[in-house]
């Protein structure tokens, strides 16, 4: 195991032992049936060992973001919590961006960030355009997506 995937799975250990009780779901809410399955651990695993990059693209924000630096990326994969499954998407959630996740310059896997009220998860995107998988967010996941938002918020009154 690579020290990469080693210090992902810890940062991902400390932030699901801290989770409020009672989790995402309320009793007979159907969490992953017939809903979208978990982002298996070898994806998980491979973006910690092989990404070189990510770059986001928002769908309404007047910029995009792009990382291309380790501690950076392992960050930015790092906010996928591997134990939160979403199973079916809300009624009203939008996408805030897509995520690309690069290996070697090259798109390998594309996800949908959903950051809006109770809508605070990840939709990976299959080759087929479809929805593959969907996970939560850690909670530093939800923090770095409040900072993006109060920088953009900045940003546009400076523009008026």
């Amino acid at each position: 195991m690579s020290l990469r995937t080693l210090i992902f799975f810890l940062f991902c250990f400390s932030f699901s032992s801290c989770k409020k009780q009672g989790g995402p779901a309320k009793e007979g809410t159907p969490v992953s049936e017939p809903g979208l399955p978990s982002v298996p651990s070898e994806i998980l695993n491979q973006l910690m060992d092989e990404c070189t990059g990510i770059d986001y693209v928002f769908n309404e924000l007047p910029f995009s973001l792009s990382f291309q630096e380790e501690p950076g990326i392992d960050q930015n994969i790092a906010f996928i919590d591997p134990y939160v499954p979403v199973g079916l998407i809300p009624p009203g959630c939008k996408p805030l961006a897509r995520k690309l996740f690069l290996i070697k310059g090259e798109i390998a896997y594309e996800a949908d960030v959903y950051y809006s009220g109770k809508c605070q998860f990840y939709v990976f995107i299959g080759k087929d355009k479809k929805p593959q998988y969907a996970n939560g967010m850690t909670r530093a996941g939800i923090e770095y997506y409040k900072q993006v938002f109060q920088q953009a918020q900045g940003m546009g009154q400076q523009t008026q």
